[in-house]
């Protein structure tokens, strides 16, 4: 039960990103760099999110996000909590940097089940301060509008009314993303996180 909550959870976080899906990552070897500051634990200003990013390697980091789970009969907290884990990845092209966030294997038994499961990548634009750090995903909405648009000439499928993936490969999605890295439709407004003091 626990492990078919936490691929829940993991599923309704990406989605409540409203993020566009990658079939291949934003990088490659050459592309990436490491953050030193970014190391350690942050929260958004509710309290409700911990996401904490841990060196993984010379250029990689494990990220553990924690969400309190709400009771569903009232608005109190029921003090429970659920972690999904990522494999993170900071991406330099031109001059911005990128995350590149990539789900770990879920805790599951049954490898039938688990063969189903078809991990993805998504990215955001990131900004790291001493004490927050920014991100903006990938806009669903905006790919969407876009697509109506007939503007989209990258490859992807559509899986659902809200999900698209990327199929294109790396070299043409970093094009894709510098195209549009300035537009404030298609790299929102950006979720604020506040480093944790001890």
């Amino acid at each position: 039960m626990r492990t078919l909550k936490l691929v829940v959870l993991l599923g309704i976080f990406v989605l409540s990103l409203s993020c566009v899906l990658s079939l291949h990552p934003l990088y490659t070897e050459k592309d990436l760099v490491f953050e030193p500051k970014l190391e350690g634990t942050w929260t958004d200003k509710e309290g409700k999110e911990l996401w904490t990013f841990e060196k993984a390697g010379e250029k990689s980091y494990k990220l553990t996000i924690v969400q309190k789970e709400k009771s569903s009969e009232s608005s109190e907290k029921s003090g429970e909590e659920e972690s999904v884990k990522f494999n993170v990845h900071l991406v330099k092209l031109g001059n911005y940097i990128f995350m590149d966030l990539y789900p770990q294997e879920p805790e599951i038994k049954n490898d039938f089940y688990k063969w189903h499961l078809l991990p993805a990548h998504s990215f955001s634009r990131i900004w790291i301060e001493q004490d927050i750090v920014k991100i903006s995903m990938l806009s669903i909405d905006w790919f969407k509008k876009m697509i109506e648009k007939k503007k989209i000439k990258i490859a992807y499928e559509k899986i659902d009314e809200n999900r698209f993936v990327l199929t294109a490969p790396t070299e043409k999605i970093q094009k894709f993303v510098l195209k549009y890295v300035e537009d404030s439709e298609a790299f929102p407004e950006p979720t604020e996180l506040y480093r944790q003091k001890m």
